[in-house]
């Protein structure tokens, strides 16, 4: 049976609106070949707008970030109103992805802007206070497992990844997830490449080595910290998902602060070798990703689809992520990509926790972005079919995940079995919105290179 989809009231009523999927497929979305790169922007021009104008009302007047869900969804007792480190700075990239990949008109290319430079200023103005400055220069601790296994932990507290409206750290079980210092990192890299921001501050550039010295000390490859995914902390082996954004937010900002120098060891070179190990890590343990003690039970998630998108210079294999996703996700049939097997958002929506998992949904737009990177990659070496063959892909899952939008009314989070078959969207999520960005820049951008070969 085909999908059923159904547009429930909108968020303005006081209900949120809800996807209801039967048979656990979508409806064939139709991948329309857009002749001219004039048609792909005027299609989805509109839908990246929108997002640039839902992010703008959103975005904290004091600290510049952005909160990990809308106000719509933010109620009584939750802290979904705070802001994360990992969100915003994902949030903040699609930004000036956008900014650097596409012509925007004058004032939504202000608007893009401002949101850009205010976050970069408040983030770092923040992570320059403490307690952040504290717990960046804190020292680590080697210890040996029972195996003879030796891994880093921290000897204070970790650096606060969620504070509040005012910039206060907020309570939260777990702070020690090094991924999202590694999602900074990579965002102030964009920024300074782009010309978000012309020069950093002396202040600021201090504040930006001092968590990159932070980074690399944490060894992530070797340590025990909890993921991305909020898990109890894990070591041996460590988060895939993990490992890759901290290398690749470490690389990344390696130009800016290579020349500092931290007991007496030049920070370029610490960064080098933790390059170097997690390089090796990475091999030895694609596209399993560890988040438990107890271990990983599947390839196909979007913690090792994170990872991969982390990998700018391709050293994961994709085809091989892609054959093992096939049987399991039906190519792209299902409507989001799981985290991770054993996931704890599982359930029927009265029934938390138990049961069948809740996918996300954006999942779809992590899809989009990689098949359309490897579409440009395949391009830019001349191998015009496998681009064209790459676009197409990227084209079908992202046409998924924006039917997914526009059905529902927002880029939701979770989709919440609610048995038979049947899904309900919960909140909507600007981390998702930010990768749609992403995917829809992509995807209008592809067809310049598409028509021409």
């Amino acid at each position: 049976m085909v999908a059923q989809i159904e547009r429930l009231p909108d968020i303005a009523s006081g209900k949120q609106p809800s996807l209801y999927l039967q048979d656990r497929r979508l409806a064939d979305i139709p991948s329309p070949e857009v002749p001219t790169f004039e048609e792909a922007y005027g299609r989805v021009m509109p839908e990246i707008k929108q997002s640039i104008d839902r992010l703008s009302k959103i975005q904290n007047k004091i600290t510049g970030s952005f909160p990990a869900t809308y106000p719509e969804f933010t109620q009584t007792g939750n802290d979904m109103g705070d802001s994360w480190t990992r969100d915003s700075s994902e949030d903040t990239r699609a930004i000036i992805f956008t900014l650097d990949n596409l012509p925007l008109d004058p004032i939504t290319h202000n608007k893009a802007l401002n949101m850009a430079q205010r976050n970069v200023d408040g983030q770092l103005r923040l992570y320059g206070q403490d307690p952040w400055f504290t717990a960046f220069g804190q020292p680590m601790e080697v210890r040996t497992d029972h195996t003879g296994t030796a891994y880093t932990v921290l000897t204070q507290e970790a650096p606060p990844v969620k504070f509040d409206k005012q910039g206060r750290p907020t309570p939260h079980w777990e702070h020690d997830q090094p991924d999202s210092w590694g999602f900074f990192h990579t965002m102030i890299a964009d920024a300074y490449n782009a010309g978000i921001v012309d020069q950093f501050s002396d202040e600021q550039m201090q504040t930006i080595a001092n968590s990159a010295n932070y980074s690399a000390n944490r060894a992530v490859h070797m340590g025990e910290f909890s993921s991305m995914w909020e898990n109890a902390p894990g070591r041996n082996p460590a988060s895939l998902s993990t490992v890759a954004v901290v290398a690749s937010g470490l690389r990344d900002i390696h130009p800016l602060v290579k020349d500092y120098n931290f007991d007496g060891v030049l920070l370029g070179n610490k960064i080098d070798y933790i390059q170097e190990e997690s390089e090796k890590f990475l091999a030895q343990t694609f596209p399993r990703d560890y988040t438990n003690f107890r271990g990983h039970e599947s390839e196909v998630d979007l913690a090792t689809l994170i990872a991969m998108n982390a990998d700018r210079e391709f050293t994961l294999p994709y085809p091989k992520f892609s054959r093992l996703s096939t049987p399991v996700l039906g190519d792209a049939s299902f409507p989001g990509v799981k985290r991770y097997i054993g996931d704890g958002y599982s359930g029927l929506a009265d029934e938390p926790m138990e049961g069948e998992e809740r996918p996300w949904a954006f999942g779809k737009a992590m899809r989009a972005i990689m098949a359309l990177r490897l579409g440009e990659q395949a391009r830019a070496e001349g191998r015009h079919t496998v681009a064209k063959n790459y676009r197409r892909v990227g084209s079908k899952y992202y046409n998924q995940a924006l039917d997914i939008k526009k059905k529902v009314g927002f880029h939701p989070e979770l989709l919440i079995p609610e048995g038979n078959g049947m899904y309900r969207a919960n909140r909507a999520l600007p981390w998702g919105e930010a990768k749609m960005m992403e995917a829809g820049v992509r995807y209008i951008n592809s067809h310049k290179w598409d028509q021409a070969a």
